[in-house]
């Protein structure tokens, strides 16, 4: 009798600590990175990266990456990367080269990735047109429905 009520009072603490953790909202942490890169009218959605031949062709198609910039592209994003994870490339424009992004926080919650940058600029503002590629680092098993851009 005393082992039936032990027994009943554990499968109630069970399944009361899967509730609880089941209501919580999951929010899983992810990366990026940004480069400032040359206008281009024609970016209009988000480009799944999945393999290096992938990254390579992307690559191949816009030449506006710095050497260094290559080179750290090139030994992150190798096919140990892309066998669990994938970039999702987000494109955006801006209307001055003299305004600055700095990526201050990444996540995703209710199936949208959430990217927030802060804006900076200089005293004085240009009137050339730039765009930044944000590299979002995701695992392939992550699915999101849309990706949101926060400006601070």
């Amino acid at each position: 009798n005393m082992i039936k009520k032990i027994l009943f009072i554990f499968v109630i603490f069970v399944f009361c600590v899967c509730i609880m953790g089941s209501s919580k909202e999951k929010t899983k942490m992810l990366d990026a990175h940004l480069y400032q890169v040359a206008y281009y009218e024609s970016i209009e959605k988000d480009i799944m990266i999945s393999s290096l031949d992938e990254l390579t062709q992307f690559l191949d198609c816009y030449k506006d990456f710095s050497k260094q910039e290559l080179n750290l592209i090139n030994t992150t994003y190798n096919d140990v990367y892309f066998k669990d994870n994938c970039l999702v490339v987000k494109y955006v424009t801006e209307k001055s080269s003299s305004i600055f992004y700095n990526l201050t926080d990444i996540n995703i919650t209710n199936e949208d990735i959430l990217v927030n940058i802060k804006k900076e600029s200089s005293e004085r503002i240009t009137c050339d047109m730039v765009g930044w590629f944000i590299f979002i680092e995701k695992d392939k098993d992550i699915f999101y429905n849309d990706v949101v851009i926060n400006f601070n």
